[in-house]
Formats: C-alpha cells, sequence, structure tokens
C-alpha cells in the first residue's frame, strides 16, 4: 500500500505540482513571499525580545522596529511580485517600473483618507500581513497589464531613440491605465477594496482558525518537504 502511496506521489502528483510550482506567475508570488521572509523574522526577533519588557521594565521599546519590518509585508510584496513575473516573462526592462506601480497601486487601494489640510492617513496595520491577499491582487494585475503592454511598443525596432526613453514611452499607456482603474474604485466608486478582500477571503480565515483547519495548516510544511524530497 505505501509502494503504491509513494509511486502515484512521485511519477504523478510531483510531476503536476512541479509543473504549477514552475508557472511564473505562481513562481512570482512564491519568490516575492520568500524574498520578503527577512522582514517576517526581524519583526518576530522583535517581538520576542519586547515580550522581556515584562521582566526587565528599563528595555527600550523596539516594537517600531517590528511595525517598519513585518509591518510593511504586504508592501514589499506589492512591490516584488510584478518584478519577478515581468522578470520571468524576458521583460526585465520594465520590471522596476512594475513593482514601482504595484507598489503605488497598493497604497492607493489601501483606501486612504485625506484632510483638508492636504495630509493622508493610512492605517498602519493595512500595510502588513492583513494587506497580503490585497498585495498579491494588485501585484497580479499590474503584472498582467504590464506583460501584456510589454508585447507591444510604440516605436520600431531600428529606432534612433534610446532604448531607456523608448522604455519610458511604452510604459506610460499601461501605468495610467492601471492607476485609473485604481482612481476609480477607491476616489470615485468609494470601494474600500481592502474590506472587500477581507470579507471575500474570511470564510478562508475562519476555516484556518477551527481546529481541522489547524491541523491542515501544520500538515501543509509537512507535506511541502514531503514534495520537495520526491521533486529532487
Amino acid at each position: 500500500m505505501m509502494n503504491k502511496i509513494m509511486t502515484f506521489m512521485s511519477e504523478t502528483f510531483a510531476p503536476k505540482v512541479n509543473k504549477v510550482v514552475k508557472n511564473p506567475w505562481f513562481a512570482s508570488i512564491q519568490d516575492a513571499i520568500m524574498a520578503a521572509l527577512p522582514l517576517v523574522f526581524v519583526g518576530s526577533l522583535v517581538t520576542v525580545v519586547s515580550l522581556l519588557n515584562n521582566i526587565f521594565p528599563g528595555i527600550p521599546d523596539f516594537s517600531k522596529i517590528s511595525d517598519f519590518s513585518f509591518g510593511m509585508f504586504g508592501l514589499i510584496v506589492s512591490f516584488l511580485i510584478p518584478y519577478y513575473l515581468l522578470e520571468k516573462k524576458k521583460h526585465a526592462e520594465q520590471k522596476l517600473i512594475s513593482g514601482a506601480t504595484g507598489l503605488v497601486l497598493f497604497m492607493m487601494m489601501l483606501f486612504p483618507s485625506f484632510s483638508k489640510g492636504g495630509d493622508v492617513t493610512f492605517i498602519l496595520s493595512r500595510f502588513g500581513s492583513a494587506g497580503m491577499f490585497l498585495a498579491i491582487i494588485t501585484g497580479l494585475f499590474v503584472s498582467f497589464v504590464m506583460n501584456f503592454a510589454s508585447k507591444y511598443s510604440l516605436f520600431d525596432e531600428d529606432t534612433a531613440i534610446p532604448d531607456f526613453v523608448v522604455g519610458w514611452f511604452n510604459s506610460l499607456i499601461p501605468i495610467t491605465v492601471i492607476l485609473i482603474i485604481g482612481w476609480l474604485i477607491t476616489f470615485q466608486f468609494n470601494i474600500d477594496f481592502f474590506d472587500v478582500i477581507i470579507a471575500v477571503f474570511s470564510p478562508l480565515s475562519a476555516i484556518v482558525q477551527s481546529y481541522p483547519g489547524f491541523v491542515l495548516s501544520v500538515f501543509i510544511p509537512v507535506f511541502s518537504i514531503l514534495l520537495e524530497f520526491l521533486l529532487g
């Protein structure tokens, strides 16, 4: 029985999963999260150190370090997903501006408030893990638009215009389209897209917080290790 299971995992299941993992869209999300993990580690370490304040009240408050490391996780991912996707799609010349556009759209979709004096107010918690789903969605949307636009150019290949100038003009239209869509959703239709995403994924959050969900969350890392072993 065990031999049949291992044969199925190695010869049938693993190759299919490997194909999915190598898909540039899934790989970009994975690479973005993995690249941002050091921020999580720093934030976790600071949180552990902050607990010592209960024993040694004289220790400085390091919580702000956590706010600007782990607390910026979603913000960083919104930049890295378009960055990695354009790189994997062989449009490396557009990866930086695509990442920057992903970051800008993410901040726009966080539904900031503006005072009459021109001050902008964000909810800090939305920049971190709470905004992860929003960061992934905005990052993938920017990736799709920029990747599609990168296949076309306003200039001929033999143009005498410098490449960096060509890149500027080629990115103007997709960036404009992306930001207009964000502007319409947030400032014209007055939709808090962050709350929409939270509402959509709230059933998933409820499942994870249940006992079966907890068991599943513990099993997934073990399964991932086993899968990596099978994939060699």
